[in-house]
């Protein structure tokens, strides 16, 4: 600190001289040099302030709503849910004691109505002894075990006419097809009247003509005693 005061005393002792010069007659003299300004005054030293980079925040990345969970879709069943009984409600009514009716136990299918119509009027001709009425169940060219079907015809004429009185129950009808027009029945047949008695098992072999159905084969075959 002292060396800095020296050096400030020097330079006005100098100034003090050229000014002694100019006032002694050295008017046109000039000013051979103009005193350096005084140093500057050192200070203490002290450090710089350290320059602190201003600190940028970082960026925030705007918060994102979580999305809306979506709801499942309702699971569809494989199968038809099965529906839920409500529960039984108590009641105070006596529980009925009437029994529960059976169901009437399934019937058999018909047979063939058509064919089960003509074996009732033939036998009902028959038992009548409408000979007419029994020869429409005939072709007109079925003769039995006769040589033509006029004989047969007149031979039967006689034999039921002179019968009388004629019992004649059939069996259950048994129906085998062949096609939509023809068939063969097959029951059992018993006869009876004043003067003979058989019984048996009776076949006829039926063809359908324009709609009509008629015999066109008969086969009775004798029961054994």
């Amino acid at each position: 600190m002292s060396k800095k005061n020296s050096i400030g005393r020097q330079g006005i002792a100098a100034g003090l001289v050229i000014a002694t010069l100019g006032s002694a007659g050295c008017g046109s003299a000039t000013r051979v040099f103009d005193p350096p300004p005084p140093p500057a005054m050192e200070q203490d030293a002290q450090p710089p302030a350290p320059v602190t980079a201003p600190v940028t925040a970082p960026a925030v990345a705007p918060a994102v709503a979580p999305a809306a969970a979506t709801p499942a879709a309702p699971a569809v069943a494989a199968t038809v849910a099965a529906t839920v009984a409500p529960p039984a409600v108590a009641s105070d009514a006596p529980a009925s004691t009437t029994p529960a009716t059976a169901a009437p136990p399934p019937t058999a299918a018909p047979a063939d109505r058509s064919l089960q119509d003509f074996v009732d009027g033939w036998r009902d001709a028959w038992v009548a002894r409408d000979v007419n009425a029994y020869f429409k169940h005939y072709s007109p060219e079925f003769k039995g075990q006769a040589s033509s079907a006029a004989e047969w015809r007149s031979a039967r004429q006689r034999v039921i006419g002179r019968a009388g009185q004629i019992e004649l129950h059939l069996g259950k009808l048994e129906i085998r097809r062949e096609g939509d027009d023809r068939a063969w029945l097959t029951f059992e047949q018993r006869y009876k009247t004043q003067s003979y008695t058989d019984s048996g098992i009776k076949q006829l072999q039926l063809r359908r003509v324009a709609g009509k159905w008629l015999i066109e084969q008969e086969v009775f075959s004798t029961a054994k005693p």
